[in-house]
């Protein structure tokens, strides 16, 4: 029920913002897994202070997905965070994946288990004997596991709200309901199956 727009260049920031993820999940592995000192280094204060606003906008966006009236401030607030909870309609996500509501929920849900895979490829392919030939250092797992288990941390509430967004509906004053986050899905009916089970799967993977 929405309206059309013009893609623009929306496909290609898309691309390039993949590109930056994957590159950035990698370089965590060498931010997160530095030698730890009595004293906290520079670099591990700036860790903790942005994993602690990370969950405060985690938490700002999450209030503004409930049905509560909120003052208008705390409104214009929580929308403006709801990137946090991967609610990026705005940010032109069908652009990049096409397809109806149901394929950006889907894209959207295996966010996560893409940047966990990711992770643990590339420590398979640290050890690997061409890579070691380039005097490349093999990763060790229990650093890898350290860079997947911070992630899942910080993105927890994150993860958490994406996995509940198929069990979250509205009524129409005509009887029907829709999901929240995708008015064009009605609940109980065609499409709505497949968010709610990649949402089970991302619920109970990951969150419980």
């Amino acid at each position: 029920g929405g309206e059309c727009t013009d893609c623009g260049a929306a496909a290609l920031g898309w691309a390039v913002a993949v590109v930056v993820g994957l590159a950035g999940s990698g370089a965590a592995y060498f931010l997160v897994n530095d030698p730890v000192t009595a004293q906290a280094q520079p670099l591990k204060t700036l860790e903790m202070a942005v994993g602690l606003a990370m969950s405060t906008f985690q938490s700002l966006a999450l209030l503004g997905l409930m049905s509560a009236k909120w003052p208008t401030t705390f409104e214009h607030t929580s929308s403006g965070l709801q990137i946090f909870v991967l609610d990026m309609d705005s940010l032109s996500l069908s652009c990049f994946v096409g397809g109806t509501s149901s394929i950006s929920y889907v894209a959207t849900a295996l966010l996560c288990p893409v940047l966990l895979s990711w992770v643990a490829l590339c420590y398979v392919l640290s050890q690997l004997t061409c890579f070691r030939k380039c005097k490349s250092q093999p990763w060790k797992w229990p650093f890898a596991l350290n860079t997947m288990g911070l992630g899942l941390k910080l993105g927890f509430g994150t993860i958490a709200a994406v996995s509940l967004k198929p069990m979250m509906c509205y009524k129409h004053p005509n009887g029907r309901h829709s999901v929240l986050s995708y008015p064009a899905i009605f609940c109980g009916e065609d499409g709505h199956g497949l968010l709610l089970a990649f949402g089970f799967g991302l619920l109970t993977l990951f969150v419980l």
